[in-house]
């Protein structure tokens, strides 16, 4: 499966930690830190990378609500790109990084909160492993 890892710069850490237990689960994973290489459009490169995904994850904390950006664009484009699919498909989850009020756009999807343990095995049944 193709995964898609969007997350706010300041959780580099954390959005390798998700991508490599998904790498370690056999999923290929879009991850901007190692997927870009100097000189690369980046818009393009990650709008290409949401449009071929089978499933997008989008690390969530306090930052997507106090600031804009790559990090607000990525998750509108999921929204975009949500539009399009069959009702009730399952394309995107939130993991929120601590007790964050998700913004009204996302609360239609379902969310795992990383920061209380058991994440490993909520993802796997989010993304039908």
């Amino acid at each position: 499966m193709k995964v898609f890892v969007g997350y706010p710069s300041k959780h580099r850490s954390e959005a390798r930690e998700v991508a490599g237990y998904l790498r370690s689960q056999g999923d290929e994973v879009w991850l901007d830190v190692d997927a870009l290489a100097g000189g690369d459009d980046w818009d393009a490169e990650r709008l290409e990378a949401q449009r071929s995904a089978d499933f997008i994850i989008h690390l969530c904390s306090n930052a997507i609500n106090s600031r804009g950006g790559p990090v607000v664009r990525e998750i509108r484009e999921t929204l975009r790109l949500l539009e399009d699919q069959p009702f009730r498909s399952n394309l995107a989850l939130c993991m929120r990084l601590e007790d964050v009020r998700l913004p009204s756009e996302l609360m239609s999807l379902h969310y795992i909160d990383i920061f209380r343990g058991g994440w490993k095995q909520q993802l796997d049944k989010a993304i039908g492993k």
